[in-house]
């Protein structure tokens, strides 16, 4: 505790002395006791007191000396050098339980014709080995199909992973499990709806600026089997108009756009 204590004023008094000096503008990166980093141009420094950083070009960070677990600093001759990150970012807790939810619309092609299906997810995992590059979840979800008798009920897994610790990171998104068919239609034709497997790969970026809470945009494809059975009226040359049992089989293909909220 006392050495940690040392080696804080020992950083502050050399961040004092080459605040004077004439190397150029002084950015100090600081870590805060509860997690938060801030960076950025130092525009003073009171021991045991505070430290001001410089937020724009005309506000400023007032920082509380008992709140910093420790400052770091570089000196820079030109204030391109430096890219000042004042917004906070907070890391990705692979310790601990992680959920989603998101919204999206997918649109493309099947057999058939063009597919509009807008929908949700919710999902809920953990991090395999506390590693953050590959969690797995438990997922389920809802897709409305605008020109299909049949929503489908998508049940499965997904693995995914963040690139980096925390703050703004790309990540990847893989999910497979079953659609199930749920009825949208009350024609009488329609005798039996079957879902089928579906695979759903998407990568996208992620952004945490809160402890438990990050929000994300994600790009992917998704592959759908899913069929009908139905009853159709036909005219045949010998016997006149009949009715037949007529068989559909659809590959469901689109691509999706997602919007979607992280927890951890």
């Amino acid at each position: 505790m006392h050495c940690n204590k040392l080696k804080l004023n020992l950083l502050t008094f050399v961040l004092i002395f080459l605040a004077g000096s004439s190397f150029g503008q002084q950015y100090a990166e600081v870590r805060l006791k509860k997690g938060m980093v801030l960076k950025g141009e130092v525009l003073s420094v009171s021991k045991d007191k505070e430290v001001v950083l410089k937020a724009t070009w005309k506000d400023s960070i007032l920082l509380d000396w008992d709140d910093i677990a420790y400052i770091d600093f570089a000196v820079v001759q030109n204030k391109m050098e430096t890219v000042q990150l004042v917004k906070p970012h907070y890391d990705f807790i692979d310790s601990a339980l992680y959920g989603t939810f998101e919204a999206r619309l997918g649109g493309g092609q099947s057999d058939w014709g063009a597919i509009l299906n807008p929908g949700f997810k919710i999902s809920l995992g953990k991090y395999l080995n506390q590693n953050r590059h590959l969690g797995l979840a438990a997922c389920v979800g809802y897709d409305y199909m605008f020109n299909l008798t049949s929503d489908l009920v998508p049940l499965g897994v997904s693995l995914r992973g963040n690139l980096r610790d925390g703050g703004l990171s790309a990540f990847y998104d893989v999910g497979v499990g079953y659609s199930f068919a749920h009825d949208n239609n009350s024609s009488s034709q329609l005798t039996e709806k079957n879902g089928g497997a579906y695979i759903n790969p998407s990568v996208g970026i992620i952004s945490k600026k809160r402890p438990h809470v990050a929000t994300y945009l994600k790009l992917g494809y998704n592959y759908t089997s899913y069929g009908e059975i139905y009853n159709e009226v036909i005219w045949q040359q010998w016997s006149g108009w009949t009715n037949v049992e007529v068989r559909r089989q659809y590959d469901l293909q689109s691509i999706r756009l997602s919007f979607g909220l992280y927890f951890d």
